[in-house]
């Protein structure tokens, strides 16, 4: 996960990737602490996925 300027200095997203298959599974149109985690908790089975891999 990081942040980047849609425009310089205005309007700020997040870039969320797959640390295994270095993909990007979503660009969320801002950085606020609320919709990163909505989209968390909507997306439970990638946090999952990435725990089990990390574990192993």
């Amino acid at each position: 996960m990081d942040d980047f300027a849609f425009r310089k200095g205005h309007t700020y997203g997040v870039l969320i990737c797959d640390l295994c298959t270095h993909r990007v599974l979503d660009i969320l149109e801002n950085r606020e602490a609320e919709t990163i985690k909505k989209w968390f908790e909507d997306h439970s089975e990638v946090c999952k996925r990435q725990i089990m891999v990390s574990v192993k």
